[in-house]
């Protein structure tokens, strides 16, 4: 069998999935979405983390659709076409509906016609993924058979604590950070039309503890921010459970080395500190 692995990432997309925003007051929503701080920090991830991650997988066998606006200000389409440019497997989507499934189906029925099994992904554009994700991921959609979810729980957080960097591993099954979905035939549903954390109810699941798979960010500019405390709370609780201070920053060494070697926590610690500091930004002129 013939299997594909496509993955789906939103940047700044203007419409209700992505940005959590009240679409009562248009002009509102599109203010907030677009603030220059708030993009000056998306592009910084997304260009450190996201990109520099697709770029080294260890399997070039796959594509990466991110999914942005047309009615995105000028200056923010150029830098983003310039980044996506830069990665062979990403394809820059500047959509005209702000139907987000809309957009996808195209590329879902696409690919089915050219695959008898399709494992799609989805990852935000401030998070990264392992070097051997892909590789992982074909691996195990051709071990599988029938329609089915796969996990890879184990990541590492970014996150600030009393104004301090750090980075720490944590674990959370059917998490959203390259959350996968794995079909054969025709594709029925896109990645995004899951309750991630809920879709083990309904479907067979297969979860890959074995490697790091993902670095999921914390900043004031993610559309969760609200729910951040309370996740990284939970997280630092069930890891400090089962491993010391020690033993977590030893898990965390070698889990750069093997996943994401293409950069350092000295690096990761900078980014996030630059990333909540809106004011060492300097803002793209949107004009």
């Amino acid at each position: 069998m013939s299997t594909g692995v496509i993955g789906f990432c939103r940047f700044s997309f203007f419409g209700p999935s992505d940005t959590k925003l009240s679409y009562d007051d248009r002009a509102k929503a599109f203010e907030t979405l677009y603030d220059p701080v708030r993009m000056e920090t998306r592009f910084l991830l997304f260009e450190h983390l996201l990109m520099q991650a697709m770029a080294h997988q260890t399997n070039p066998n796959f594509t990466l659709h991110v999914m942005s606006s047309d009615v995105m200000p000028d200056a923010y389409k150029r830098r983003l076409t310039s980044l996506c440019n830069d990665v062979n497997a990403v394809q820059l989507h500047l959509c005209k509906s702000e139907k987000l499934g809309a957009e996808i189906a195209p590329m879902l029925k696409d690919a089915g016609e050219r695959h008898s099994k399709l494992a799609q992904f989805r990852i935000d554009d401030d998070d990264a993924l392992s070097i051997n994700f892909i590789d992982r991921l074909h691996h195990w959609a051709s071990m599988l058979w029938q329609e089915a979810l796969i996990t890879m729980p184990r990541g590492l957080m970014l996150y600030d604590e009393e104004n301090t960097p750090k980075c720490q591993p944590f674990f959370r099954s059917l998490t959203g950070a390259g959350f996968a979905y794995l079909t054969v035939g025709k594709p029925r549903r896109n990645v995004f039309q899951f309750s991630h954390l809920a879709s083990g109810r309904r479907y067979p699941a297969m979860a890959d503890p074995t490697l790091t798979s993902h670095i999921q960010t914390f900043t004031s500019s993610c559309d969760t921010s609200f729910r951040a405390r309370r996740k990284i709370a939970q997280f630092s609780a069930q890891m400090s459970e089962k491993k010391s201070e020690k033993e977590l920053g030893v898990m965390t060494r070698e889990a750069l080395d093997l996943d994401f070697p293409y950069t350092t926590m000295s690096d990761l610690l900078d980014l996030q500190a630059t990333a909540n500091a809106p004011e060492q930004l300097a803002p793209i002129a949107a004009q």
